[in-house]
């Protein structure tokens, strides 16, 4: 209960969706007499008027004014309404650049399935993780074992001969062979996790995404989780705009893209010094 009552004060904090009236001692009144439970209660709270109208701190004005703030966020900047849902990593600067990227909700939600589907599965992620190894080291092993063909061989061989051995030497620096080698000892180990981290390789919808400038994998990584919650996809479909299901749900408009006619668009500009 405390989390979920701390995320919703973040969801109506002034840098998210900045609705005026509904502070920390608000949030946490409604959240007690069961009200709000979740954001898209706020955009449904009017029909429990006559129950605050009853309670101290609630007069007709304030009311009127607490539910002119939440209608005027029914329609909400992309990049507000992304960081205001508190996905871990997904500050305002980074919901700023997905926004610019994708521009519209509804692209960015399709690129985040997109991005689910070619996810780097766990046998890639355990080797990733071995430190000398990383991304690109992994990635150049797996490229020279499978072209040298050798995760069939070596039976009964310990990995830093099998390591040293054809391409592998020239393909891996001495950190990652000795990473490898640490982490699974003998070959026929080492080998099968190799073998399975091939077939787990991040997709290409995966990489594009994680490269945009801001994100990461990290990131990305928080963002798909998120996304893949039932219970997060149950509160987005309660709080979001739907023809049919929610007509009074919030309606995320599409950000805006970047200029291209100004005079500085594309120029770097570096000031040094004193500026006055």
């Amino acid at each position: 209960p405390f989390q979920r009552v701390r995320h919703l004060e973040h969801f109506v904090s002034r840098k998210a969706m900045d609705i005026d009236g509904l502070g920390t001692k608000q949030i946490e009144a409604l959240f007690a007499d069961g009200l709000v439970t979740e954001p898209g209660d706020i955009f449904r709270l009017e029909a429990h008027r006559a129950m605050l109208a009853a309670q101290d701190g609630y007069g007709e004005t304030s009311l009127n004014n607490l539910f002119a703030a939440i209608e005027a966020r029914r329609d909400v900047d992309f990049a507000r309404f992304l960081y205001a849902l508190g996905i871990r990593h997904v500050g305002e600067t980074t919901a700023q650049k997905i926004a610019r990227a994708f521009l519209s909700w509804e692209a960015f939600v399709a690129r985040v399935g997109e991005a689910a589907a070619a996810r780097p599965g766990p046998a890639y992620r355990r080797l990733e993780a071995l430190r000398g190894l990383g991304e690109k080291a992994l990635e150049a092993a797996l490229d020279a074992i499978a072209s040298a063909g050798l995760l069939s061989d070596g039976a009964d061989a310990d990995s830093a001969a099998m390591l040293a051995a054809g391409g592998l030497g020239a393909a891996l620096k001495a950190p990652a062979r000795r990473a490898l080698a640490e982490a699974y000892p003998r070959w026929p180990d080492l080998a099968a996790a190799l073998s399975q981290a091939a077939r787990q390789r991040p997709g290409e919808a995966w990489r594009a995404f994680a490269a945009l400038d801001g994100v990461g994998e990290v990131a990305l990584g928080a963002i798909v989780d998120f996304f893949s919650e039932a219970h997060n996809a149950g509160v987005l479909a309660r709080l979001l705009h739907d023809p049919e299901a929610n007509p009074r749900g919030v309606r995320v408009r599409d950000a805006q893209p970047p200029a291209a006619s100004s005079p500085v668009s594309g120029k770097t500009v570096v000031f040094t010094g004193a500026l006055e």
